[in-house]
């Protein structure tokens, strides 16, 4: 940090407010410029760090809010946007500007991390096939096909039984 030796730049961030990340120390850009302006105008820059270290002693530490991770209530597939349509093997996406796009992809995939079984029993082309066709419906058209087995070989026999002239 500004040429100084990696222990001389950790000495230096231990006088400003700092917030631990993993193994990282953030500071506040607001902070940093204004230690730096301050080290900048002072006629004794020691002296300077003397009274920030000093200063700092009675300051409590504070979380920056914008790193706490926020809860979200989940979405539900009904609750999609409408510029967001879904069938089964597709989906297709309206969208204005880039942010429009990122918050039907953010709902999306919300949904996805709150019901993914029911997203894919819903929209996956081979479920959708597998549980279109009802059994009830089979033995429908199992039945309708014999009926017109029947009715075709009926007309075969009344064709072979009329003599050909």
């Amino acid at each position: 940090m500004f040429q100084l030796q990696p222990r001389a730049a950790l000495k230096v961030i231990e006088l400003l407010p700092t917030v631990s990340i993993g193994t990282s120390l953030l500071v506040e850009k607001d902070a940093l410029l204004s230690f730096l302006q301050g080290a900048q105008d002072a006629d004794d820059v020691t002296a300077y760090f003397e009274r920030v270290r000093l200063a700092k002693a009675t300051v409590s530490h504070r979380k920056i809010r914008s790193l706490v991770r926020q809860d979200r209530e989940p979405l539900t597939i009904s609750s999609l946007p409408r510029t967001l349509q879904l069938s089964p093997g597709r989906l297709e996406i309206k969208f204005a500007t880039v942010l429009d796009l990122t918050e039907a992809m953010y709902a999306l995939a919300r949904v996805l991390e709150n019901d993914e079984q029911e997203f894919a029993r819903r929209y996956e082309e081979c479920a959708v096939r597998e549980s279109d066709i009802d059994s009830k419906e089979v033995d429908l058209m199992f039945l309708q096909l014999e009926r017109d087995e029947e009715d075709r070989n009926q007309r075969l026999s009344q064709e072979t039984e009329r003599p050909i002239l």
